[in-house]
C-alpha cells in the first residue's frame, strides 16, 4: 500500500515537474507607480500554434485563468504598457467565444493587483489607471450596444465590476493615467 501510495505521488507529480522545466518566458513587466510589483507571463506545452500560459508572481506560478486547461491560448498578444505606470494587458483566443483577456496592474496607493477579465469581438484601446481602481476600454466595433466604447471597471476594495457598460465618450478624469496600446486594431 505504501509502494502504491509513492508511485501514485511520483505519476502525478511527474507532470508537473516536467511541465515546469519546460517553461518559456514570454514576457516580463514590472507593474506599480514605483515599478514596485513584477510579473513574468510564461507559457509551457505547445501544441500547434497554441501554449498553456501561466503568470509568475513573486515565485508562485498560476495559470492565466481559473485552470491550465482554460488558460490554453493562441493568437496571443501580451503587452506591459504605459509610461509612469505599467500594466499587464493579455489577450487571445482561449476559451471564450470572443477574444478573451485580462488587465493586470499593481496599485501602488492600496497596494493591490488589481484585475480585469473580460471576452470581447476585439482587443482592448485604452488602459485607464488611477488611484480608485482601473478601467479598460473597447471601441465598440460588433454593436453590441448603442454607445461607442465599452468599459469594464475595477474599483480598489470592491473588485471587478459584474458588466461591462457602454458610453459614447472614453473616461476624461485628469487624474487617469491614459495608456494607448501599440495593437489595439489587431
Amino acid at each position: 500500500m505504501k509502494t502504491l501510495l509513492s508511485i501514485s505521488i511520483l505519476l502525478i507529480l511527474l507532470p508537473l515537474s516536467a511541465s515546469a522545466e519546460n517553461l518559456k518566458a514570454v514576457e516580463n513587466c514590472l507593474l506599480g507607480a514605483g515599478q514596485s510589483a513584477q510579473v513574468a507571463v510564461l507559457s509551457a506545452q505547445p501544441i500547434a500554434d497554441s501554449a498553456i500560459y501561466y503568470l509568475q508572481q513573486q515565485q508562485k506560478l498560476t495559470p492565466a485563468f481559473a485552470s491550465a486547461e482554460l488558460s490554453r491560448g493562441a493568437a496571443i498578444s501580451i503587452q506591459c504598457s504605459g509610461r509612469e505606470e505599467k500594466a499587464l494587458v493579455v489577450s487571445g483566443e482561449f476559451s471564450a467565444n470572443y477574444l478573451q483577456g485580462f488587465a493586470l496592474r499593481y496599485n501602488s496607493a492600496s497596494h493591490e493587483l488589481e484585475r480585469i477579465d473580460f471576452a470581447e469581438r476585439n482587443r482592448p484601446s485604452w488602459v485607464y489607471l488611477n488611484q480608485s481602481g482601473m478601467a479598460v476600454v473597447f471601441q465598440n466595433i460588433g454593436n453590441e450596444s448603442s454607445k461607442k466604447y465599452l468599459v469594464y471597471q475595477y474599483i480598489s476594495g470592491k473588485g471587478q465590476a459584474e458588466a461591462a457598460y457602454g458610453t459614447n465618450r472614453v473616461p476624461t478624469d485628469s487624474s487617469n493615467i491614459k495608456i494607448t496600446l501599440i495593437d489595439a486594431q489587431q
